[in-house]
């Protein structure tokens, strides 16, 4: 693989835990309570930006798991990490 390959794939890792460090921070710190009314100053969720958010953290797992390298001991943590987000996503679009 060459340097610039390599240097692709940890822009294109990087990027991906990112989005999915704050995809799982919005979705437990932001989102409201679904479809029902809202109460003063509770903020309505949007269902769309959820499903991009699991695409997101999806890549970023097959990313990590096709990667030949463990991240210096990282990868096995980030990848549960990202399993259980996305597993608490799919329960909160199931259970809106």
């Amino acid at each position: 693989m060459s340097n610039e390959e390599v240097k692709t794939r940890r822009t294109v890792l990087t990027n991906a835990l990112g989005v999915a460090a704050v995809a799982g921070v919005a979705a437990f710190t932001n989102f409201g309570t679904g479809t029902t009314p809202t109460m003063a100053g509770e903020r309505r969720w949007d269902r769309e930006k959820v499903k991009r958010a699991i695409a997101s953290l999806e890549e970023a797992r097959d990313e990590l798991k096709a990667a030949d390298r463990d991240f210096h001991g990282h990868k096995e943590e980030a990848l549960a990490s990202l399993e259980h987000s996305l597993h608490q996503l799919h329960v909160i679009l199931e259970n809106e």
